[in-house]
C-alpha cells in the first residue's frame, strides 16, 4: 500500500511571506457565525467587561433605588437576577459592536482595493498615452526627414520616388503597377 499523501510541511520549508499569510488566515478563522475571530478576541473581552461593569452598576443602582432596605442578601440576589437576565444581551451587544468594526474594516479594504485598481488602470492608460505620443513623435520626425529629402532632391533636380513613411506598400500602388506589366 503506497502513501500518496504528502507529509505536512515543516515550518523551515515556508518563506516568511507564507508564514505571515498562514498567520493572517488563522487570525481570520471562525468556527461558526457566532464565534469571534482570533485577532479580535481581546477587543471582544474588553468590550464585554466594560459593558458588564456598566450594566452591573446600573443594576445595583436600580435595586438600591427600587428595593430600599431589603437587606444585603436580598440586594445581592436581586443584582444577580438582574445580571443573569442581561448577560446574554451584553454578550450579543459586544459581538454586534465587533461585527460593525469588522464590516467597517472590510469596507475599508474593499475601498483600498478599488482605489488600487483604479490607480493601476490610470497608470496603464497614462503609459499607453505616453507610448502613443512617442510613436506619433517618431512618425512626425520620419515624415519631416522624408520631406526634407524630397525638397533637397527637387532643388537638386534629382528624381525622388521614395514613398512617404506614413504610406504602406499597398497605398503606393507599386504592387498594382507590377501586376499590369
Amino acid at each position: 500500500m503506497t502513501n500518496d499523501r504528502k507529509p505536512p510541511e515543516e515550518p523551515d520549508d515556508l518563506t516568511p511571506e507564507e508564514i505571515e499569510e498562514e498567520e493572517q488566515l488563522a487570525a481570520e478563522e471562525r468556527e461558526s457565525i457566532w464565534s469571534v475571530p482570533r485577532r479580535l478576541r481581546r477587543w471582544y473581552a474588553a468590550i464585554f467587561v466594560v459593558q458588564y461593569l456598566i450594566f452591573l452598576g446600573l443594576t445595583i443602582y436600580d435595586v438600591l433605588v427600587n428595593q430600599p432596605a431589603a437587606g444585603l442578601v436580598a440586594t445581592i440576589l436581586a443584582v444577580q437576577r438582574g445580571m443573569t437576565a442581561n448577560i446574554l444581551n451584553i454578550a450579543a451587544s459586544a459581538y454586534a459592536t465587533l461585527e460593525v468594526y469588522m464590516l467597517a474594516d472590510w469596507l475599508r479594504e474593499w475601498d483600498r482595493n478599488r482605489l488600487r485598481k483604479s490607480r493601476q488602470q490610470a497608470r496603464t492608460e497614462r503609459q499607453q498615452r505616453q507610448q502613443e505620443a512617442q510613436q506619433a513623435k517618431a512618425a512626425e520626425k520620419a515624415s519631416q526627414a522624408w520631406y526634407h529629402r524630397q525638397q533637397a532632391a527637387f532643388q537638386a533636380g534629382i528624381p525622388f520616388d521614395e514613398p512617404p513613411p506614413f504610406l504602406t506598400p499597398n497605398d503606393t500602388g507599386a504592387e498594382n503597377n507590377s501586376s499590369r506589366d
